[in-house]
């Protein structure tokens, strides 16, 4: 599996992070039973990923050394354990150290499309996307959620283990495409 994932996972990150155009940048959804190693091989693959592109793009020589480097070209997220979709985007600008205070979901979403953009993020891990909340008034707020993070001009990957909740909305949010291990009835 990880082989797979690796290729897969690679040239995508790799393609959206040159693209210039402003489209939606497609993403990767990893599934597998528990204890099958996806944060594992999708971190490693992100940690490449991020080592390559630091190399193509050497820190500024304005640069002082010691000082914190705000460049994060990955980013990986552990999506909170009473995921809505405030949390999650409160956790994902928490890595960045953006402020997140008296912010409702708009502000919150406009908040992170400024942070990724800022950071240099190329590619935003979401692990374990099945903690996100979908019930009833939040359904429609998790999905908006979801189509935020594919314009945001980074590579969404979100992992999770297939569950009956998670393929009840993960198909919406995809456009009806169903990941493995999802099945139509």
């Amino acid at each position: 599996m990880s082989q797979a994932v690796d290729r897969l996972l690679s040239a995508r990150i790799r393609q959206n992070a040159f693209k210039a155009r402003p489209a939606t940048r497609a993403g990767v959804m990893v599934s597998g039973g528990g204890y099958q190693a996806k944060t594992e091989t999708v971190s490693e693959i992100a940690a490449a990923f991020e080592d390559s592109w630091r190399e193509l793009h050497p820190t500024p020589p304005e640069a002082v050394p010691g000082c914190r480097d705000l460049r994060a070209p990955a980013a990986y997220v552990q999506t909170p354990a009473t995921a809505k979709p405030k949390g999650t985007s409160k956790t994902i600008l928490d890595f960045h150290s953006a402020p997140t205070q008296r912010m409702d979901l708009p502000e919150l979403i406009h908040q992170l499309t400024t942070s990724l953009a800022d950071h240099g993020t190329k590619a935003l891990i979401l692990d374990d996307i099945t903690r996100l909340r979908m019930h009833r008034a939040d359904n429609q707020d998790t999905l908006d959620l979801i189509h935020a993070f594919m314009s945001m001009h980074v590579t969404l990957v979100a992992s999770f283990t297939p569950t009956d909740s998670v393929c009840s909305w993960v198909p919406a949010a995809l456009g009806d495409r169903r990941p493995s291990g999802c099945s139509l009835e």
